[in-house]
C-alpha cells in the first residue's frame, strides 16, 4: 500500500501558488505567520483510513486561509470563493492523483487579540492505492 500523502500534499500546494492569489503557501502548520507573508495558505493532512479492501483511502484534508483585516470573514470568504472557484471544484483530481475530493466543514478563528483571522476548510479526500 502507498499512501501518497506527500504526492497529495506537493501537488496541492503547487496547485494552489500557481493561482498566484497568496503571498505563501505552506505544507503544514504554520503558526504567528508574518503579517508581510499574508494572506497565505496551509496544507494540513489530517487522519487516513484505509476502506473496502485496502484498496481505497479516505485522507482528510484541511486548507486554512490566514489574513489580517478588521472585517476579517468577509476577507476570508473571498479568498476561500477563489479557490472554491478556481481550484477546488467538483472533479478536481490534481492530475488523477485522486478519485476526488469533497468539502466536509469550515470554520473560521480569530484572534481576539488583533485583527488576524483563519478559514479553514475540510475536505475529504479518496484515492485508490
Amino acid at each position: 500500500m502507498t499512501r501518497r500523502t506527500k504526492e497529495i500534499r506537493q501537488k496541492l500546494h503547487d496547485d494552489i501558488s500557481n493561482l498566484a492569489y497568496f503571498t505563501k503557501v505552506y505544507k503544514e502548520k504554520k503558526n504567528n505567520i508574518e503579517e508581510l507573508d499574508l494572506p497565505a495558505v496551509c496544507i494540513i493532512m489530517g487522519s487516513g483510513v484505509p476502506s473496502g479492501d485496502l484498496l481505497e483511502i479516505d485522507l482528510s484534508v484541511r486548507v486554512e486561509i490566514h489574513d489580517k483585516r478588521v472585517n476579517i470573514n468577509d476577507l476570508l470568504d473571498d479568498h476561500a470563493e477563489k479557490l472554491e472557484t478556481d481550484l477546488l471544484v467538483l472533479g478536481y483530481t490534481m492530475d488523477d492523483l485522486i478519485e476526488g475530493m469533497l468539502m466536509e466543514s469550515f470554520d473560521y478563528s480569530k484572534d481576539e487579540q488583533s485583527t488576524n483571522g483563519v478559514l479553514g476548510l475540510n475536505y475529504n479526500v479518496k484515492y485508490g492505492v
